[in-house]
């Protein structure tokens, strides 16, 4: 199979998987959305068109990590999927090296640490799960190591880990290196970053949300810093980090999706914002071409695709202003002239007319089962008397006779309006 072809093949696998985990953790929404924006990401984007080990690295490691959610959310089969981890943890260390298979399991002992879930911690089947890595490991580079000689065997385990970990050959970059690329790599959807950070805040504080939001904070930041201590750095290194941004920007856009207000306006002004940067874009990008040849007069560039990504930078970039202008303007057209249409049969307002009308004929009105709402207060002019007992109007009719009439009035019960 060609390269990149394959390379692309194991990039869509990655974002199945980080379908997968996102509906487990979350809902199938939060799923959806962030295999999808996933597949947009800049940096993913760009290793999955070119021939990069880091991209089946990352697909393994997502594997284990799902296999890892797995073990934790269900007591069935949970020794098996731990042992799929090791698996899954150990085809990573053929592909990329030994140290690989620390990123999936950091995740899972610091969360079990945090988390205080010590019984989990020891159920861990470590032996055999370590013997499962170990096969595979002696499968994928043991006839390698047979066929170099122990010198090829110290270079690769050793040299090629150890030491560009701890010294870092080349790509020395400094401590905060990841902490200011890594949202680079989430471009464009690091705009709803902090959008979706604020949110997970938010919802923190409810249960059902601590762990999820927990492990996939354990997934960034964890790995984060294990991969700031290496004296080497590369973008590309943190490759399997970006899935767990994805989820946590698909977590708020699920709620998002189903109605929440929460931090609406993160949302709207990075999306005007993307708006009016694909107008502009598209208005600079018929001049790159010349730009381009005045600085470098030997190469030629054709106009045409530049010309054809301004056209849809312009129209996708007025699609989104334009929607958004015309989801305001349905909502203050429905609040100024269709909501009132309704009114007339189902606001406070025509049923307090009504009462108020009754009331001015000289009908004896009283509210039964707490219904003084104050809507209906407010349009039918009545005064609510907190000190006279309130009853509930789905009472046995003998229970009504209880009620004590106005002086000077017979019990009428045909007088009374019983509003449920």
């Amino acid at each position: 199979m060609d390269g990149p072809l394959s390379h692309s093949i194991g990039c869509f696998l990655g974002v199945v998987l980080t379908c997968l985990i996102g509906k487990r953790l979350f809902d199938p929404w939060a799923g959806v959305f962030a295999a999808l924006f996933l597949t947009m990401a800049s940096e993913y984007y760009w290793l999955a068109c070119r021939v990069n080990l880091d991209t089946v690295m990352t697909v393994f490691i997502l594997a284990s990590i799902y296999t890892i959610v797995l073990a934790l959310m269900g007591d069935r089969h949970r020794v098996l999927w731990f042992r799929l981890a090791f698996l899954f943890s150990g085809l990573t260390t053929a592909t990329k090296g030994p140290l690989r298979f620390i990123m999936p399991f950091l995740t899972l002992v610091v969360y079990l640490i945090i988390m205080r879930d010590f019984g989990t911690l020891k159920r861990v089947p470590w032996l055999s799960g370590f013997s499962v890595f170990l096969l595979i490991f002696l499968l994928g580079l043991g006839p390698a190591c047979l066929i170099g000689g122990k010198v090829y065997t110290w270079e690769l385990l050793f040299h090629q880990t150890l030491t560009r970990y701890v010294h870092g050959i080349n790509h020395r970059k400094g401590f905060l290196f990841y902490f200011w690329s890594y949202p680079e790599t989430l471009l464009p959807w690091v705009v709803f970053l902090p959008a979706a950070l604020l949110f997970a805040i938010r919802k923190w504080k409810e249960p059902k949300n601590r762990s999820p939001l927990l492990f996939v904070l354990v997934w960034i930041l964890a790995n984060i810093l294990f991969l700031s201590f290496s004296g080497r750095k590369c973008v590309p290194y943190a490759l399997s980090v970006i899935p767990a941004g994805c989820l946590l920007i698909g977590f708020y856009m699920s709620a998002f999706m189903r109605g929440t207000r929460l931090f609406t306006t993160w949302i709207k002004i990075p999306v005007y914002l993307i708006g009016v940067l694909l107008v502009l874009s598209g208005i600079v990008l018929p001049f790159v071409p010349h730009i381009v040849q005045m600085r470098f007069p030997e190469i030629t560039i054709s106009r045409t695709p530049f010309i054809l990504l301004a056209i849809g930078s312009i129209l996708f970039g007025l699609i989104i202003c334009f929607l958004l202008i015309i989801c305001y303007i349905n909502y203050f057209s429905g609040s100024r002239w269709i909501l009132p249409i309704f009114n007339q049969v189902r606001s406070p307002r025509a049923l307090g007319t009504e009462i108020q009308r009754l009331v001015d004929e000289g009908y004896d009105l009283r509210v039964f089962g707490g219904l003084e709402h104050p809507g209906i207060l407010f349009y039918s002019r009545l005064r609510c008397n907190r000190r006279r007992k309130v009853y509930n109007a789905w009472l046995k009719r003998k229970d009504f006779e209880t009620v004590n009439p106005p002086s000077g009035a017979k019990r009428n019960f045909s007088n009374l309006l019983f509003m449920v």
